[in-house]
């Protein structure tokens, strides 16, 4: 939650449907919010790519041995 909040790759919101409706509505309705949310989405998931994730394992354990 502190990375999407920190980033804006989404919306943290409380379990209740009156802030989760309050949010989809923000989303639906303001083109260029969305278009933050989705490229910075886009950014972070590109982080979490396996080619990233094996690059990132196996420098560390390169440094290991």
């Amino acid at each position: 939650a502190n990375i999407i909040k920190n980033r804006e790759e989404g919306v943290v919101v409380k379990n209740n449907t009156s802030d989760i409706a309050t949010v989809i509505i923000r989303i639906l309705n303001n083109d260029k919010y969305y278009d933050n949310l989705r490229g910075n989405a886009i950014n972070l998931s590109k982080e979490f790519a396996w080619n990233n994730i094996y690059r990132t394992v196996f420098l560390a354990l390169e440094e290991i041995s």
